[in-house]
């Protein structure tokens, strides 16, 4: 009976932080969130590049989102 009661609040403690954790964003407060600093990458543009350099050495294409092509960087 006390290990069924303590499963029972570990999943009520886990279900309630997730509901309070969803919370609507005002579009004032969207600027905060589109900040470069919340990105995965923080240049994009350069991640970009030297992914296509990479591929081209390598001769490794594909995996995030890019078509697989020849060795020689002209796809």
């Amino acid at each position: 009976m006390k290990k069924k009661l303590t499963i029972c609040l570990i999943i009520g403690i886990a279900l309630l932080s997730f509901i309070v954790g969803c919370r609507k964003v005002t579009p004032i407060q969207r600027q905060y969130h589109a900040h470069r600093f919340m990105a995965l990458s923080p240049d994009p543009i350069k991640e970009s590049f030297e992914e296509k350099i990479f591929e081209s050495r390598e001769a490794s294409a594909g995996g995030k989102g890019t078509s697989a092509g020849g060795g020689c960087g002209c796809n």
